[in-house]
């Protein structure tokens, strides 16, 4: 299950509905609980908040977050000696261009 789908399902859930069948919830039953709603809330927050994450990394260049090697600090720096672009070097290095 990825995240999309974990976040519907709870979604669900906190508004009362049963994800298989759609059907809501008994008033007296656990999901209709009012602790329990909020809670379910907070979980869809928080899993709003990794599939956004998660969407942000996939659009992310591969090396962006990681440590940068001698060698590429001085390929960095020669590159920039040579006025390339921002935006060049970001893809030459396979970087972000505020990392650049």
């Amino acid at each position: 299950m990825d995240i999309s789908e974990a976040l519907q399902t709870v979604r669900f859930l906190a508004e009362g509905i049963d994800p298989i069948t759609g059907e809501i919830f008994p008033d007296d039953g656990l999901y209709q609980h009012p602790r329990v709603i909020c809670l379910l809330y907070e979980a869809v927050g928080a899993l709003e908040g990794a599939e956004e994450k998660q969407r942000r990394e996939n659009h992310l260049p591969g090396k962006a977050g990681k440590p940068w090697s001698g060698a590429e600090d001085k390929l960095l720096i020669d590159h920039f000696k040579a006025a390339m672009l921002i935006k060049e070097l970001a893809q030459q290095h396979n970087r972000t261009e505020g990392t650049i």
